[in-house]
Order: structure tokens, then sequence, then C-alpha cells
């Protein structure tokens, strides 16, 4: 089952930014003047963020920071103290995991999880969550 924990996620925003710093650092006196040149700013008047944006464009690691900050612009306080994201397509594992925690069933048993129609019970239990989109997939939170 994969799910993501917004502590974790911004644990990787840092790094990616001190990713940025490095890559900022590399740049030639050619290659600024070049990215100023696209912004069609004069290169004294160029900020951190106009490098930025180039950055999240032309490489991985930037897009990977682009997906992660705009997801984090989906949340207010509640990302820094941890939200659990639930990929769609293991909601309904997440769902029996869940039952088995809060004492509803043992997970021990046969009978009656056996019997369990889980897909229903996925279901109920997902009008408690909402829904975000991030990198490519859907993920439920508790909201």
């Amino acid at each position: 089952m994969k799910t993501l924990d917004t502590r974790d996620l911004e644990e990787r925003l840092n790094e990616l930014h001190d990713e940025f710093q490095t890559w900022l650092e590399q740049l030639t006196d050619d290659e600024k003047k070049e990215i100023a040149d696209n912004w069609e700013e004069p290169l004294d008047r160029m900020e951190e963020h106009h490098f930025k944006d180039e950055w999240m464009i032309a490489t991985s690691d930037g897009e990977e920071y682009k997906g992660i900050q705009d997801l984090k612009d989906q949340f207010g306080r509640e990302w820094f103290d941890g939200v659990e994201l639930i990929r769609e397509q293991d909601f309904e594992e997440y769902a029996q995991d869940f039952a088995e925690r809060i004492g509803a069933i043992s997970g021990d048993e046969e009978w009656p999880a056996c019997c369990i129609d889980w897909e229903k019970a996925a279901d109920m239990l997902m009008s408690d969550f909402s829904s975000v989109d991030y990198d490519g997939e859907t993920y439920y939170f508790r909201g």
C-alpha cells in the first residue's frame, strides 16, 4: 500500500531547494544572462524566483519540486502537522487495515473478514476523506 506523509514531502521539498541552490551557484555568467534574456529582464533585475522557475522547467528535480509545492499549496497548517495521503488504488486495502487498527476486526480471523465487501466498506469510509491529485495519481486524506 502506497501512502505519503506530508512531513516527508516537506523534507523532500527542502532537499530539492538545496539542489536548486547548488544549481544556481553553478550557473555561469553566460547561462545567467541567457536566462535573463529569456525573461526579457536585465541580469541585475533578475530575482531568485526567476531562476527557480527556469530550474523547475529545465530539470527533473525542478519538476519534482514544482509537483510537491503545488500539492503543498492546497493545504494549510495541517501540511506541517502531517497528513497521510492514501493512493486511490490502495484505498480498499487501507480500509481493511483501518478496520483492524480500530478493532472492528482482529485481522486474524477468517470469518467474518472473508465475508466483508471491502470495496463497499472502502466506499463508505471514503465519505470522510477528501481527494487531491499529485504526480498523476489521486490520493485521499482525512479532511
